[in-house]
């Protein structure tokens, strides 16, 4: 548990707390994914402002509040990016030096987290599940999983993190003749917050992004043409395909059919990038185009409808998924970058993720 606020401190309780040392040997720093942290601290940058001095001085009063500090990493090996990542599934699984950090590595792993604090240090790239794999659109890149009571939880994300929601496959365009066009696929979300029992703060100086559903794709047409005085022919063409939403993994255009008869086919529409969504595809004569990926901001719901023809619909356009899912009735307090895409509280992540 955290050590008293005021009146007197054992060393014993020092030691209980963060394992067996001399006065001094407590004054330290050490870095995690760009970010200082000292044996105990709440703000933490280039110079952390700690409660345990690094230097000069230490005294039993600096210890007033002091807790121990347990890195969950996701910082190590940057080139190596991840996917669907549960911080408490690895700290459980962790031990110090493997998978998570002790601060001052002066004491094990703690049996239990409550009256401690954890830090989920980010400074790679995690994306999360694919818009079209069936988890809809509360599925995240990084869970926070639940912790024991009384845990303080932090998330920071250093300047090379990147924590991405998936993005939305574009919607198939509709068939030769008047047929309808695909729904877009959702786009998926970037940090799942489940753990409700004290306020969770992030720190971002990288990057937090919902993933971003597809368009939906063209309607496709067929039409009586005339071929003469006093003939005609049942053309048909394809409507074009959806656009990609924003995410990673990023989503894929949605094709257009072939089969087109005495009309043309459509175009396929385009894959999106981490951070652009694609836009739709051209629709055959007198089809519907496809509707582009959602717009990349933190207020776009959708990606836009595929184009109706005179004879069928276009297909909606998949819906975004969310920059943060929280179980709590309030958000966490965001400091540094703002994040990009709604912020959704008092509903549930879709559970899951691997260490």
């Amino acid at each position: 548990m955290a050590l008293t606020s005021s009146g007197q401190i054992k060393f014993s309780e020092i030691r209980d707390e963060f394992g067996y040392a001399t006065l001094g040997s407590y004054r330290l720093s050490e870095s995690y994914g760009g970010f200082d942290f000292a044996l105990d601290n709440d703000t933490c940058g280039p110079s952390a402002n700690a409660s345990i001095p690094t230097s000069g001085t230490i005294k039993f009063s600096d210890f007033y509040n002091a807790r121990l500090n347990t890195i969950i990493d996701y910082h190590s090996d940057p080139s190596e990016d991840e996917f669907r990542k549960n911080a408490k599934v690895k700290f459980d699984a962790s031990t110090d030096g493997s998978g998570i950090d002790i601060v001052g590595s002066l004491i094990g792993k703690p049996d239990s987290t409550a009256g401690k604090k954890v830090v989920i240090v980010v400074n790679k790239t995690i994306g999360s599940a694919a818009g079209g794999a069936g988890f809809g659109n509360l599925a995240c890149a990084l869970h926070t999983g639940d912790w024991d009571n009384a845990t303080t939880l932090q998330v920071k994300v250093g300047s090379s993190g990147r924590i991405y929601g998936g993005g939305g496959d574009g919607g198939t365009g509709g068939a030769a003749g008047n047929n309808a066009g695909g729904s877009g696929q959702v786009g998926t979300s970037a940090i799942g917050i489940n753990y409700t029992n004290t306020a969770v703060t992030i720190t971002n100086n990288g990057k937090i992004q919902s993933g971003y559903g597809g368009g939906g794709g063209g309607a496709g047409r067929g039409e009586n043409r005339s071929s003469g005085k006093k003939s005609s022919t049942w053309a048909t063409s394809t409507g074009g395909g959806g656009g990609a939403g924003a995410g990673y993994p990023e989503g894929a255009g949605g094709g257009s059919p072939t089969g087109a008869s005495s009309g043309t086919n459509g175009s396929d529409g385009n894959s999106s990038t981490p951070f652009a969504s694609g836009t739709g595809g051209a629709g055959g004569t007198s089809a519907g185009s496809g509707g582009a990926g959602a717009v990349v901001d933190s207020s776009s719901t959708a990606g836009s409808n595929g184009s109706d023809s005179a004879g069928a619909s276009g297909g909606s356009g998949g819906a975004n998924g969310y920059a943060i899912v929280t179980a709590s009735g309030s958000g966490p307090t965001v400091s540094g970058t703002s994040v990009v895409g709604r912020v959704v509280t008092g509903t549930t992540p879709v559970p899951g993720g691997s260490a």
